[in-house]
């Protein structure tokens, strides 16, 4: 008497394993604390993003502004209102989209790149040890040179900020 496995009763064993790791990980997760505080706040901003009309009425403009201009917090507008008029709880809650989005579209260029940097790199230990020790001094190269003054003196602060590290560094980072 043989035991044939067939195709169909791997792919029920599959779908069986991965529910009970879903289920495992549930378990789990649903002890930290943390973890939960964490969903909760990501599941309201998603519904504030999600459903902005809900929770604050439709996007005030200029001409639909509904408070008067520069009024400070109140029970009519928690937030006050702009130079228009408009409320900026309105505001913020509608803006609250575009900053899912944008946020949402980073985490996954990001999960991109890493993941193309990750399967091109080889060997593997030298390469990502390599970049991910040099990034940090080329992003001082773009970032460094803001503490030496405004938006005036920004030659100043191009000209200084590379000069102020090595020439080895810098050239490690092209």
């Amino acid at each position: 008497m043989s035991t044939a496995v067939t195709a169909r009763d791997l792919r029920a064993e599959r779908w069986r394993l991965r529910a009970r790791n879903t289920a495992d990980f549930a378990r789990r997760f649903a002890k930290r604390r943390d973890g939960l505080v964490g969903i909760a706040i990501l599941v309201f901003f998603a519904a504030l993003a999600l459903f902005p009309d809900l929770f604050v009425g439709p996007l005030q403009t200029a001409s639909t502004a509904t408070g008067g201009r520069l009024e400070p917090p109140s029970t009519a507008h928690w937030l006050g209102t702009d130079e228009l008029g408009r409320d900026i709880m309105n505001l913020t809650v509608h803006g609250a989209r575009i900053s899912m989005v944008i946020g949402l579209l980073a985490t996954i260029i990001t999960i991109v790149i890493g993941a193309t940097i990750g399967i091109v790199a080889w060997p593997p230990q030298v390469t990502m040890l390599t970049f991910i020790s040099r990034r940090p001094r080329c992003s001082f190269r773009f970032t460094g040179g803001t503490q030496y003054g405004p938006m005036a003196a920004g030659v100043r602060s191009i000209i200084i900020a590379p000069s102020a590290l090595t020439l080895r560094e810098f050239s490690a980072c092209t």
